[in-house]
């Protein structure tokens, strides 16, 4: 599975901090470099729109054949339906993780560590916000992907959420799967979209 920035940390890391000191204020609005509120709604518009049809197919996969089906129609139509969408919006969309299922979705050093600021954020009680920033005419817009708990089918806890029969699948279709032990409301990744400034 394909497509969706600074330091380095693990999630069990992350996840064990704690602290005595009130957490700072909820952060809501996007952080943002030359950026305006119009274009990180854009580029959010097209990580949403992608977002939704490739989960109703998966929803669809998962109502048909449960988590193992949903996991053999992600390895064969994730990327090329993702790869579709952001034809059909004429921009670039990918999804990329920290720890990825498949080696084509590896974060880059600097959405690597935009997702551990994203962790860090939910830790202390912050929100999952975008990060966009403009470069010339390019727009690049990171969009976090929260777990919900349909996503623990194929990415909680090996042996809880995930079946037998579905670690099985993942091991054989993804045999350096990293995309599993997560709970509700963590970071698995980012949507990534790119587009040029009109």
């Amino acid at each position: 599975m394909r497509y969706i920035l600074p330091l380095v940390a693990t999630l069990a890391m992350v996840a064990c901090q704690s602290t005595n000191e009130a957490p700072d204020p909820v952060d809501t609005e996007p952080q943002v470099v030359n950026a305006s509120a119009e274009q990180v709604a854009l580029g959010k518009s097209y990580a949403m729109k992608t977002q939704k049809v490739l989960g109703g197919q998966l929803k669809a996969a998962m109502k048909e054949g449960g988590p193992a089906h949903a996991i053999d129609y992600c390895n064969l139509n994730a990327i090329t339906l993702t790869d579709s969408m952001a034809v059909a919006q004429g921009v670039e969309i990918k999804r990329v993780s920290d720890r990825n299922r498949n080696p084509k979705n590896m974060a880059s050093a600097e959405e690597w560590a935009y997702i551990q600021q994203v962790q860090e954020a939910l830790a202390v009680g912050k929100e999952a916000v975008p990060f966009a920033k403009v470069d010339g005419r390019k727009f690049t817009g990171y969009y976090p992907i929260v777990t919900q708990a349909i996503c623990l089918n194929c990415h909680g806890e090996v042996g809880t959420q995930i079946a037998a029969e579905t670690a099985a699948i993942l091991a054989e279709r993804y045999p350096k799967d990293k995309a599993t032990g997560y709970g509700l409301n963590e970071v698995r990744g980012l949507w990534v979209v790119n587009y040029e400034v009109q």
